[in-house]
């Protein structure tokens, strides 16, 4: 008994269980808390959700009310591009405010709607 007790296999396996032990019995909070935590990562991760997802009531009611607005948005630039634009307009209207006129009386001014008023 005592030869198997000196024999370098034996004294080796009962110097790391030893020190195994004594590192579980020092640090067993945080390797329980460790392997809490590991374990809770990997069932959230592997996690499959089994409920029918639903579309909510009121993103479907805002997309109806946004939907008018992208409609008149549309007819303005398509009403906008129909009708040409004189680019010497702008500096028209410009220089007339500049001479203290009303910027719609200048714009009406050189669409000529007030010569068709009169």
């Amino acid at each position: 008994m005592i030869d198997f007790v000196l024999q370098r296999s034996f004294l080796e396996a009962f110097v790391v269980i030893g020190v195994a032990v004594i590192v579980i019995g020092i640090y067993w909070r945080i390797i329980f808390i460790g392997g809490a935590a590991l374990a809770f990562f990997v069932i959230v991760a592997n996690h499959t959700s089994e409920v029918e997802v639903k579309p909510n009531a009121q993103a479907a009611q805002a997309a109806q009310v946004i939907q008018p607005k992208k409609e008149i948005i549309k007819e303005v630039i398509i009403s906008a591009l129909e009708k040409p634009v004189d680019p010497r307009r702008a500096e028209y209207v410009r220089d007339c405010v500049g001479y203290g006129f009303d910027n719609q009386w200048c714009k009406d001014n050189w669409d000529g709607k007030l010569e068709k008023e009169e």
